[in-house]
């Protein structure tokens, strides 16, 4: 008597299924079996997965706080209730030293960090538990041992630092760690690393005058990865005005996207991307503003889309990071995270083990399977699935290729 057959679905049947799946179920599926398994590591389902999910991506803001003499790293769904501990994951990333430790930026889900304790940055993807570390005086002219190398001015071609971040050029499917900064002929200079060919790019010659936004430069200096530009805030010399550089990754060009003129009269605070709009947190004495752009790079397109009057809060300050799925908008206060709707009525809180803002550095994220490519993918770990031992063991690239790659060119700036 012959055994029946179980039933099973076709390949690219199941291919689809897994495909409308969240991360978080991804990596519990590949468990399943070996076939499962092998089809959800593949960089090409990481991919499809990635595109598939961008219409309605699941975000999370990684929270990295001081407590007492070690620090803590959570993420959060932003997305679900404060209250709910089950959207929480704590992270096993082991911070030696909060001081010498910093978020840089984020980008397809890798979260960019720098160590400078142990001389080295970090491209993390915290939804894997992959990461790889890349030694700072591989990057990046850098020297531990130098007196002008400090916590913001990692490169030792830079006088003054004014920007920093990560960014991926889908043209040539490379991740790019990016430093813009002033040399010692006040010119503005860009020092690039691709992760793909394991080399540094130096792009200069810049003679238009910029500088670092106000003296503590940790809002400005934090690049913002968004159609395909990473932007910072800075100040511009000739207009005597703040303003936001952009600079393409794709044809490697800067441009200038003015601040909407109503708005100059507040001080603006940070860049970020809100409601899938490039926006603008400013601060005054007892009010908050948000403005978007609405369309990129118009300048008419600035628009107004909230004001919070802090004097109706029982908080002094506080920076909207997050418009929730619903009008409510989603803030770091002292003391945590808060959420509140559009006429400012606090709607809940969550406490945060730091009580100072100044000892909680945050990024937000989406969630991806993405894997670094070409060069770098060969030193990736995968972490082991159980919590306890997840993200320990990492392995170190080796040393930059001899031939270093050198683009030295001028360039206009595009208003």
């Amino acid at each position: 008597m012959k055994k029946k057959k179980i039933p099973t679905l076709p390949d690219d049947l199941v291919t689809k299924i897994l495909l409308l799946l969240p991360v978080k179920s991804l990596l519990r599926s590949k468990s399943v079996c070996k076939s499962w398994r092998s089809l959800i590591s593949n960089p090409h389902f990481a991919k499809s997965h990635f595109d598939l999910a961008a219409t309605e991506p699941t975000h999370r803001v990684l929270l990295c706080t001081k407590i007492n003499s070690h620090s803590a790293i959570e993420s959060l769904d932003l997305d679900a209730p404060l209250t709910d501990n089950s959207s929480v994951a704590r992270l096993n990333l082991k911070v030696p030293n909060f001081y010498s430790f910093d978020t840089l930026g984020s980008c397809r889900g890798f979260i960019l960090l720098a160590d400078l304790e142990n001389h080295v940055f970090i491209v993390w993807n915290p939804s894997t538990g992959v990461r790889v570390k890349i030694p700072l005086s591989v990057a990046f002219l850098y020297d531990p041992h130098s007196p002008t190398v400090t916590r913001n001015l990692i490169s030792a071609s830079f006088t003054t630092l004014i920007g920093k971040g990560i960014g991926y050029d889908e043209s040539r499917d490379d991740y790019l760690i990016v430093l813009m900064g002033l040399d010692k002929y006040s010119c503005l200079r860009i020092e690039a690393f691709s992760l793909k060919m394991n080399a540094s790019y130096c792009i200069c010659g810049i003679g238009v005058g910029y500088d670092k936004l106000g003296r503590d430069d940790y809002n400005y200096s934090f690049g913002l990865f968004f159609n395909q530009s990473l932007h910072w805030l800075v100040m511009s010399k000739a207009r005597q005005v703040p303003v936001v550089l952009a600079f393409n990754l794709i044809d490697r060009r800067l441009s200038e996207i003015l601040l909407p003129a109503e708005s100059l009269a507040l001080s603006p605070q940070f860049l970020n991307i809100m409601g899938g709009w490039l926006s603008l947190c400013f601060e005054g004495y007892d009010e908050t503003k948000i403005w978007v752009m609405k369309e990129y790079n118009v300048h008419s397109s600035w628009t107004l889309y909230y004001h919070l009057a802090l004097e109706n809060t029982r908080y002094e300050s506080c920076a909207p990071i997050w418009f929730t799925k619903g009008v409510n908008v989603l803030g770091s206060a002292r003391g945590g995270l808060i959420k509140f709707n559009v006429e400012g009525e606090l709607i809940e809180r969550r406490a945060c083990r730091a009580c100072d803002l100044k000892l909680m550095h945050y990024d937000i994220y989406r969630e991806s399977l993405l894997s670094l490519p070409s060069y770098f993918a060969k030193d990736e770990e995968e972490a082991p699935t159980d919590e306890k031992s997840k993200q320990e063991t990492v392995r170190e690239p080796g040393r930059r290729s001899k031939k270093k790659i050198s683009c030295h060119r001028r360039w206009t700036i595009e208003n």
